[in-house]
């Protein structure tokens, strides 16, 4: 028995090595994508998972006054679903800035069960092109799932009555990006690149979710760059939550 478990806990441990390896370098670091790549992404609509509208240009999303765009590891996620939630507190704010508030993700499986979660509409990248290239194609193994990290938020959050299943592809892994209207070049780019990202956040662990008081001030900072002559400091977030299942979402439809 105790050989076994040796083999067991050395076969977690090497998984554990080669899920921290494929993450590769921090987002901290990481380059922004250029403005000409975000303007050849194109996305799809998705009123349910059996219907999706005609193809859009994503820089579409934000051409006016910028957005807040959601990249959705898995739909069926219950931490991700988690995110979803969290970051509504953005919501109020972003409306009475005129800042777009949408979600993306790389496939369809979940999204009618994701939606109830997420208050604002969402939209698949076919070609994973926000996951792949922008975000780096950064892939985690299941062993990710193991981290006692992990386990314990998901035991947190399904407490406070939200769950999920494990139904699609969570391994790619997703994030958050602020997008601005006007392309500019990052403080000290090599190569003097546009961009239009002001903020990104990439997943590095299941779980690892942007802080919605971050976005925000980064929006307020893109909003100020954009129309210097308004006040944005007042807008704030919409209180937390703390219970999910008073909030009438985890019906029938997410449970485990």
């Amino acid at each position: 028995m105790a050989k076994k478990i040796f083999w067991v806990a050395l076969v977690i441990g090497i998984a554990f090595v080669i899920h921290s390896f494929n993450m590769g370098g921090s987002h901290s670091t990481a380059k922004f994508a250029s403005s000409k790549l975000l303007n050849n992404i194109r996305v799809v609509p998705v009123p349910s998972e059996k219907e999706v509208g005609q193809p859009i240009q994503a820089s579409d999303l934000w051409k006016d006054n910028g957005a807040v765009v959601l990249l959705v590891r898995r739909p069926g996620c219950a931490l991700c679903r988690e995110d979803a939630v969290q970051l509504n507190r953005l919501k109020p704010a972003l409306d009475q800035m005129n800042v777009q508030y949408v979600a993306v993700t790389h496939e369809r499986k979940g999204i009618d069960e994701f939606k109830p979660f997420f208050n604002g509409p969402v939209y698949l990248d076919e070609e994973k092109t926000f996951f792949k290239e922008v975000l780096g194609n950064r892939w985690s193994s299941l062993a990710g799932t193991l981290r006692p990290s992990v386990l314990s938020h998901y035991r947190d959050i399904t407490k406070r009555g939200i769950k999920g299943n494990f139904e699609g592809e969570g391994r790619l892994m997703g994030g958050l990006l602020v997008l601005s209207p006007k392309p500019y070049v990052p403080e000290g780019s090599q190569d003097k690149e546009e961009t239009n990202i002001v903020f990104e956040h990439r997943e590095e662990t299941f779980g690892d979710h942007s802080d919605p008081a971050k976005v925000l001030a980064a929006v307020k900072q893109m909003m100020k760059s954009l129309h210097p002559e308004q006040d944005f400091s007042a807008f704030d977030l919409a209180p937390e939550v703390k219970d999910f299942s008073s909030q009438g979402m985890c019906t029938d439809t997410c449970k485990t």
